[in-house]
């Protein structure tokens, strides 16, 4: 009887380890799982490290792209001027070419050409009126349009030998040949106003304000100018023995464009350029 029970001790001994080394072998592998997990989050690929070097930047290779983009710069801003400067050089040409086209139709229908008033040191002359021609009540000259009006003492702004204009309809059954509009389409940047109440033409590419030198001076000053602002380009014209066009007339106006003066004219076609 004794030794029986001995035996079954023994069975219940022995089987108590394999319990113990189940609960071992759980352990072990949470420990395997944990270690195996970590070593797969790194990059143990040696063509992947390869790549994440060939990504990076160095210094040398930082300053390369920086001296490039420098040298793109300095090749960009000097094209960006040149384009604005051919802007505002087009942009009069095209101005005083529609001015030309009109004097020359003012020449082929009346025989000759609008007055002009070369002894007026700013070249202030009346081709707005003349070639917008103009209809005269009781001393007042309006033009065609209805955009402005004029009397006759105000006229004399553009010299003492102008008295009146000649592209004109008088009333009172006058036989003379009636007035015509020879230019169209202006902006209203290409007509400024004086302080004498009169009209000019003007070039829409203002000059500078801040300038000392206007070509037509404000009237703020000493001696105040003919001009209620600065920044005018007045269109100057001579048809009283033209130095540049014997035959014709010289037309011409000054922009400021780049901190030079640049004459866009009707006796060349290069732009004539003054460093100042």
């Amino acid at each position: 009887m004794k030794s029986v029970k001995r035996e079954r001790r023994q069975e219940t001994v022995e089987t108590v380890p394999s319990v113990a080394d189940v609960g071992s072998t759980s352990l072990k592998r949470g420990v395997n799982e944990r270690r195996t997990s970590s070593e797969d989050a790194r990059p143990c690929d040696p063509q992947q490290s390869t790549l994440y070097a060939q990504l990076a930047f160095t210094l040398i290779e930082l300053l390369v792209v920086v001296a490039i983009m420098a040298v793109l710069a300095s090749l960009i801003i000097p094209i960006t001027g040149a384009v604005t400067r051919h802007k505002l050089r087009s942009r009069t040409r095209v101005e005083l070419r529609s001015i030309e086209s009109a004097i020359v139709d003012y020449k082929t229908k009346k025989g000759y050409y609008p007055p002009d008033n070369p002894k007026n040191r700013y070249f202030l002359n009346s081709l707005y009126y003349e070639l917008s021609g103009t209809m005269v009540s009781n001393g007042v000259y309006t033009t065609l349009d209805g955009n402005t009006s004029v009397n006759a003492s105000q006229i004399g702004g553009f010299g003492a030998n102008i008295s009146g204009f000649m592209n004109t309809t008088k009333g009172g059954g006058d036989e003379g040949m009636a007035a015509q509009k020879f230019i169209r389409d202006l902006k209203p940047a290409q007509v400024a106003d004086l302080k004498s109440g009169l009209k000019i033409l003007v070039g829409s590419v203002g000059w500078e304000q801040n300038l000392p030198w206007q070509p037509v001076p404000p009237t703020t000053g000493s001696p105040p100018g003919p001009a209620l602002k600065a920044g005018l380009t007045p269109v100057c014209y001579v048809s009283t023995n033209p130095s540049n066009n014997p035959n014709s007339f010289d037309l011409w106006i000054d922009i400021y464009v780049q901190g030079k003066t640049n004459r866009i004219c009707n006796w060349s076609d290069d732009v004539i350029v003054n460093p100042h």
